[in-house]
C-alpha cells in the first residue's frame, strides 16, 4: 500500500509542488518536463510513453529484486532498503 502523496496529473499552473521535501508519486505532461527544475539526484522520471526510467543527476540503478526483499524483511526495513540504493 502505498502511503505517501500521489498526484496523478500535475497542472502547469502547480508545477512547484515538485519541489516538495516529501516522498511522492506525480504525473505531469511530458510537453511540461523542460520546465520542471527539481534541484535533488533522489527524482527518478518514469516516462509512460516510451517505458524509460531516469535521473537528472546520476546513472539510474535500481536493486536486484532478491535483494530488496532480503531487506524490506530484515529488522529495519527502511535502513536496509537505503543502504541498497547507497550501494
Amino acid at each position: 500500500i502505498y502511503q505517501c502523496v500521489f498526484l496523478p496529473l500535475v497542472p502547469e499552473s502547480l508545477l512547484e509542488v515538485l519541489e516538495s521535501p516529501v516522498p511522492f508519486l506525480a504525473g505531469i505532461h511530458s510537453k511540461l518536463l523542460p520546465e520542471v527544475s527539481v534541484a535533488t539526484d533522489r527524482v527518478v522520471f518514469a516516462n509512460l510513453d516510451t517505458g524509460k526510467l531516469s535521473t537528472q543527476s546520476s546513472p539510474l540503478r535500481i536493486p536486484r529484486q532478491a535483494d530488496f526483499r532480503r531487506a524490506l524483511a530484515s529488522d529495519n526495513p527502511q535502513q536496509a532498503a537505503e543502504q541498497l540504493w547507497d550501494e
